[in-house]
């Protein structure tokens, strides 16, 4: 099937298959419109039906060069779902989608959710070897990619047996292959009671606290109790153009995409090899771009750029989060962005995933809060027994509200430790204040965020212990200006007198982690320090590496 920018053909306009696609006979393009197919709950799909009628020729997604009106990208989530359904895709299905950021990955996610199909997009920076397990876990019906990931796909299919595939060749051109013999419906209990659309819509993946991979299964209605939270917290109405940096395996990305179709604001997605200040700035000046979200430190390199050439935009909104922002980097903002409304969001993906919002008014006053709940969202500071914790002391924290995920697919031992005492627990450490603001503390997992990625440690630690010569080791992670943080391995070797060095440990770990993943610097110890336990001691390591 070849889908063209602008509005695609329709179902009655006879077009060319592409090689390795089949022309599919004139009653299978149809899919029925929302209104015949009986009672359902309102979602993101009748809004674009919506937009496709009343602003049909306005902008609703852009890339590049490429846009697509609302009726443009109706019309092709419609053509591919009727090609997904004629080979077999039906509600429950998942199908896989691995791609960067285009257009195509949202016509991909919305066409099969047109059938009731989840969507479960993966993490391209991924290696095979990571991204089997999630591929095993779920049995995607079908996997959706772009030419850039072909050779990934075609070792990730012939392991994961997955029936249908989806080829984009060239941008929004699809071949579809293979066929789904016998679909089975899957049925996906909810964690708790969840109205209107307790339906799974996507499952979103993120680590374990050992790196196992976990699918959050999010359901329309968490995702849209999220809308209601943007809405409310950036004071957001119609008309407008969001730029999305975040990639859309991230919950942060998925959920800007979602709140474009809600509100009939203008998609722009950015797509960075290596992310630069030039080319995001220039990103917000081509599309006219009015909203936008950048974790703190890339932040603080966008506005020492304009600083230093003397630029100042008017956006009209400014998010930022993932990581602590100091006072100078607040101050650039406000300096650099003087129309903005500037709000911090602090959350996780189980969450769908804002819990707290720190309001522009408060960000000075209130410097390393990540801020008061959210709209819709509870918070609670417990100790070990779920009891509340006296103000200032420290918790964890543990959610409620509609947000909350529905579980972790086929996972129910980790969904029933997640939600021990009914709350869900976070694994983050906080206080809160007199005045109800919120302050993270520590974590409770091993996790260190680089770039606005979670990277889990005993992820990296048994990446590392593959190396024939590593005995043992322990990730930590180090204060770095740049991402943040980021990840430093200490190790011990095996035989000390073969020789073993950083180089040739950092570039074992490319070979099975994400790039990303890769611990910075690996330093030798002849013996690893250790508690009085027994156990290796990250706090004597963060101390040697110059870290409190």
């Amino acid at each position: 099937m070849t889908i063209s920018a602008g509005r695609a053909p329709s179902p009655s306009t006879d077009t060319a298959a592409p090689t390795g696609a089949s022309t599919l006979p004139e009653q299978e393009h149809h899919i029925s419109a929302p209104s015949s197919r009986g009672p359902r709950e309102y979602t993101w799909l009748d809004h674009l039906e919506r937009h496709a009628a009343e602003i049909p020729d306005q902008d609703a997604v852009i890339h590049g060069e490429l846009r697509l009106t609302w009726a443009g990208l109706h019309d092709q989530v419609r053509e591919f779902a009727a090609h997904l359904h004629a080979r077999g895709v039906r509600p429950g299905n998942r199908v896989a989608i691995l791609m960067s950021n285009r257009p195509a990955s949202i016509v991909a996610m919305l066409g099969a959710q047109e059938l009731g199909a989840i969507a479960v997009p993966l993490n391209y920076r991924l290696t095979v070897r990571e991204l089997t397990p999630i591929v095993e876990r779920t049995s995607p019906t079908a996997l959706v990619y772009e030419d850039a990931y072909r050779a990934t796909a075609s070792e990730v299919v012939e392991q994961g047996s997955v029936p249908i595939t989806v080829h984009e060749q060239a941008d929004l051109d699809f071949a579809f292959a293979g066929e789904a013999e016998a679909p089975a419906e899957a049925s996906v209990e909810p964690l708790i009671e969840q109205s209107p659309a307790s339906e799974c819509a996507v499952i979103v993946f993120t680590s374990g606290s050992t790196g196992r991979p976990k699918g959050a299964m999010l359901s329309y209605a968490n995702i849209m109790s999220q809308v209601l939270v943007a809405v409310y917290h950036f004071q957001i109405t119609g008309g407008g153009s969001t730029l999305v940096n975040s990639p859309l395996f991230h919950i942060a990305g998925l959920a800007n995409v979602f709140r474009c179709l809600v509100t009939g604001r203008t998609t722009v997605l950015a797509y960075y090899a290596t992310f630069t200040p030039e080319a995001f700035l220039e990103n917000l000046q081509k599309y006219n771009v009015t909203e936008t979200y950048l974790i703190s430190s890339l932040w603080s390199r966008v506005c020492k750029h304009m600083d230093a050439h003397g630029i100042t935009h008017p956006l009209e909104n400014l998010g930022w989060g993932a990581e602590p922002a100091g006072l100078s980097t607040l101050e650039a903002m406000a300096r650099c962005f003087p129309q903005a409304r500037i709000v911090s969001t602090f959350g996780q993906t189980e969450m769908s995933p804002v819990t707290t919002v720190l309001e522009p008014e408060y960000a000075q006053r209130k410097i390393g809060s990540v801020g008061v709940s959210a709209i819709a969202v509870r918070i609670r500071v417990v100790d070990e027994q779920m009891n509340d914790v006296p103000t200032g002391e420290v918790g964890e924290a543990v959610y409620l509200g509609p947000g909350l995920m529905m579980g972790y697919w086929d996972d129910p031992e980790a969904t029933a430790e997640s939600m021990q005492g009914g709350w869900f627990h976070s694994g983050d450490l906080v206080r809160k204040d007199e005045d109800g603001f919120y302050y993270v503390a520590d974590r409770i997992k091993n996790i260190i965020i680089s770039g606005g990625e979670n990277i889990y440690s005993p992820e990296v630690e048994e990446a590392i212990l593959l190396h024939p010569n590593v005995k043992e080791t322990a990730v930590v992670g180090v204060p770095d200006e740049k991402w943040g943080e980021v990840p430093v391995a200490a190790v011990s070797l095996i035989d000390p007198s073969v020789e073993t060095d950083e180089a040739e440990i950092i570039e074992h770990c490319r070979s099975v982690l994400a790039s990303y993943k890769k611990p910075k610097h690996v330093y030798i110890f002849d013996e690893l320090p250790r508690s009085g336990t027994g156990k290796i001691s990250k706090p004597a390591l963060r101390e040697s590496f110059g870290q409190s």
